[in-house]
């Protein structure tokens, strides 16, 4: 019988296949386990230098960015379509909803609004 070894994919760069690469190549004498790194990611790297494969193109650069923890905060968007929203500017259903959580979620509604809002998200 044999054992079914689960496998990832991650993303990596070409830089970061290099490393790795040199890092499994700098082993002395070559473990099992950086023999089969390097079979599975030199023939990998090689096709993505020459366009056999298509790489993703991703916009951030960090893992912190990946992750949403951004220094620029996402409620700038949010506090946009709210003052939208106050000055009587259309909006779509969905930035009106939006809009309405905030609201709710900033305690920025009355406890008439709030009730309302509660039994509208709760139908």
């Amino acid at each position: 019988m044999t054992q079914t070894q689960i496998k990832f994919r991650p993303v990596l760069s070409i830089q970061q296949i290099s490393k790795i690469i040199s890092l499994a190549q700098s082993e002395s004498p070559l473990s099992r386990e950086s023999k089969s790194i390097l079979r599975t990611l030199v023939p990998f790297k090689a096709k993505a230098e020459n366009s056999a494969i298509v790489g993703v193109a991703t916009k951030s650069e960090n893992l912190e960015s990946t992750l949403g923890f951004n220094s620029e905060p996402k409620e700038s968007g949010i506090q946009e379509l709210y003052r939208k929203w106050e000055n009587k500017v259309s909006l779509s259903i969905h930035e009106i909803e939006r809009v309405h959580q905030y609201r709710y979620e900033s305690n920025l509604m009355t406890p008439e609004e709030e009730s309302e809002y509660e039994k509208y998200i709760l139908s």
